[in-house]
């Protein structure tokens, strides 16, 4: 406190030089007004013993202030600092200010009231102050959706006048510039384009003794332009605020044990606001209630914030348009793209492995394959779910109730995105998962996708749904490297990841009756159960049947390729199908497929040859079984897979991306 007294000098007969400083960047016409208001605000310290000046730092290296500034209408100080971002324009007004004893700030998007710099000089001699932060109050240039009002964003509740501050913002803020100077006080260039330059600057001042105090009687009207009224907006203002206050705290905290305690109870305290926060606004969806609906929002927002910064990520809020819009649509420009597929690992399906490689050859598109820490807090253009359900389950209850509350928070990042297109890949028609909080989660998913991408022709879509269509590629090229097996006559295989749905008992009650008929079939069947009781069953149901094989664990490349080609016929009995990666690599080995007849199956049928896809209605019997193996041995050739091959897949998935980034764009506009 003692600071400020020593420095501001009362008893001295000496002219106290005053200087407004503004930054700007790309607004001459908010700055315009700014600059006709201040004359008046200058006159009326005329009474005060003090002499103003006006400075104004342009932050854009092409000047583009420079007209406005020298066309106000009163002496104005006009410099460029080119290095971009908040931080540098401040530290160049604190340079420029060498020689003064007060830097009156002011953002170039704010109108000065009567007595704005009158007041906070007053209080400032009244207290001895180092720094006086005044009230900044929103005006908005349109009609604001009850819910932004309702969710705090522009809330700034006013203060008793000589309240002491531990933080202030910039927005409205005289500062002591002798007290600066003595205690070595600077805008910390490390927070870069992050924001919150302003916090830690005056955390610092008051950690070292300064006096920060309130002015009420200091206003100023910050304009928020359409742009900021979006309830997207608010989140990311939310997620922003929040992880720039916790980067903040870490900075300030000393010992890496200390940083270290503060960063898990960020975690912690994140976590916990999501958790609320999404359950607050469910309670304000159901109620009805905007104000919970709004305040859950924003927790949510906030907790992503906190947990972004716990874990060494920044939020550049102040980035510069060419280096944060990378949302390209036009063909020639990079587009990144998060996918909901990780690495490819030995088990992974060959599908996801095959467009992996096919995205991440494709120019103009960075593909980003999936990590919890960038998925939630990266930067990317649009994001590519494959199979939502597969992010919710874990081994334990509370790694799935930990992947739930992931999930959700994703969700939760893209809807309020503005700037995030959200495609899916439609693999199945319906919701696999009959547990309630999943299947509204999924639901959720469903109802908010910008855009679909179909692999063939019969999926079924709302009418105006954007999408493309892109075809399930074959797997030729990836199962000829390895050897194939010799013709075993008679046997029938089946493959895949062994589920409920998939038929599989069906097909063995089948094959119990086709067997005593034709003595000469056999079965192999090969795949991991998703239970153990499913394997179980599966035993159980094979004991005493002559002829069968099982090997109910993941099958290797190799030994699907021995399954498949020894056997005459493929038979994937499910009781659901549409996209099968299964009957596709049946068919890249050259094998007929046995399966159930609907709309896709059929339409596959004409496109690589009907007597490939054998079909049957209802469900399967014994004797459809000995009539398609007795058809499939007499086959020869190979299936028509020409509408299938990857080459093109990458660049179709690219121009996808970009058009649903285009959808994303428009249906912001009309928010």
């Amino acid at each position: 406190m003692g600071m400020g007294r020593m420095t501001r000098g009362p008893e001295s007969n000496d002219m106290i030089t005053v200087t407004i400083g503004v930054p700007t960047y790309r607004r001459p016409e908010l700055l315009e007004a700014l600059l006709r208001t201040l004359p008046a605000r200058i006159a009326e310290c005329a009474d005060l013993g003090i002499t103003v000046g006006v400075l104004v730092v342009d932050n854009d290296p092409a000047g583009s202030a420079r007209e406005v500034a020298e066309g106000a209408d009163l002496p104005v100080r006009y410099v460029v600092e080119p290095a971009p971002g908040i931080v540098a324009a401040r530290n160049r007004i604190l340079d420029e200010c060498v020689d003064r004893d007060l830097l009156a700030f002011i953002d170039d998007d704010e109108i000065p009231r009567e007595a704005w710099l009158s007041s906070l000089i007053e209080v400032w001699r009244a207290h001895g102050a180092d720094a006086v932060m005044g009230r900044v109050i929103s005006v908005f240039d349109e009609d604001v959706d009850p819910w932004l009002l309702a969710s705090g964003t522009f809330r700034r509740p006013p203060r008793q006048t000589g309240t002491v501050l531990q933080v202030a913002a910039a927005g409205n803020l005289l500062l002591d510039l002798r007290s600066i100077r003595r205690l070595g006080l600077r805008f910390d260039p490390s927070l870069g384009l992050g924001g919150g330059e302003d916090t830690l600057f005056s955390r610092q001042l008051a950690r070292q003794g300064g006096l920060i105090v309130w002015c009420n009687e200091s206003e100023t009207e910050d304009l928020v332009v359409a742009s900021r009224l979006s309830r997207s907006w608010a989140a990311q203002r939310a997620f922003s605020s929040a992880n720039a206050g916790t980067r903040i705290q870490l900075q300030l905290t000393d010992g890496k044990i200390r940083r270290g305690i503060l960063r898990v109870q960020a975690l912690v305290g994140g976590v916990a606001r999501i958790v609320v926060g999404g359950l607050r606004r469910a309670f304000g969806a159901l109620s009805s209630n905007i104000t919970h609906h709004a305040r859950g929002t924003r927790l949510v927002h906030r907790g992503r914030g906190t947990i972004a910064a716990a874990l060494g990520r920044r939020y550049d809020e102040y980035r510069r348009p060419s280096e944060d819009d990378t949302t390209m649509t036009d063909p020639g420009s990079t587009i990144r793209v998060m996918q909901s597929l990780g690495a490819p690992r030995p088990t992974t399906n060959p599908y996801n492995k095959m467009l992996d490689e096919a995205l991440g050859s494709t120019e103009g598109l960075t593909r980003l394959r999936f990590s919890w820490g960038t998925a939630l807090f990266g930067r990317y253009d649009a994001f590519h779910w494959h199979w939502p359900e597969a992010k919710l389950h874990g081994s334990t209850w509370w790694k799935s109730t930990g992947k739930f509350l992931l999930t959700a928070a994703l969700v939760f990042r893209h809807r309020l995105s503005r700037r995030i297109a959200v495609v899916r890949t439609v693999h199945n028609i319906e919701l696999p998962d009959d547990n309630a909080p999943r299947l509204w989660l999924l639901r959720f998913i469903d109802r908010h996708t910008d855009y679909r991408i179909v692999i063939n022709e019969t999926t079924p879509l709302a009418p105006g749904t954007p999408h493309s269509l892109i075809l399930h590629g074959d797997y030729r090229g990836w199962y000829a490297k390895f050897p194939s097996a010799e013709r075993v006559r008679g046997q029938l295989g089946s493959f895949g990841g062994i589920r409920r749905y998939k038929g599989l008992e069906g097909f063995i009650d089948a094959y119990a009756e086709a067997v005593t008929v034709e003595p000469a079939l056999s079965l192999r069947i090969g795949g991991r159960p998703s239970t153990p009781e499913l394997g179980d069953d599966l035993r159980a149901r094979t004991a005493d049947l002559p002829g069968v094989g099982l090997h109910l664990d993941f099958l290797s490349d190799a030994e699907l390729v021995q399954l498949a080609t020894s056997s005459d016929l493929i038979v994937l009995a499910y009781r659901f199908m549409h996209n099968s990666g299964s009957v596709l690599a049946a068919l890249s080995m050259d094998r007929p497929v046995l399966v159930p007849r609907n709309e896709a199956n059929e339409a596959l049928g004409r496109e690589v040859g009907q007597e490939w896809v054998l079909m049957y209605d209802g469900d399967l019997d014994a004797p459809t079984v000995v009539e398609a193996w007795r058809a499939a041995t007499t086959l020869t050739g190979a299936p028509d897979l020409s509408r299938r091959d990857w080459a093109d897949a990458g660049r179709a998935h690219a121009d996808a991306f970009r058009a649903a980034v285009r959808v994303k764009r428009h249906r912001t506009k009309k928010r």
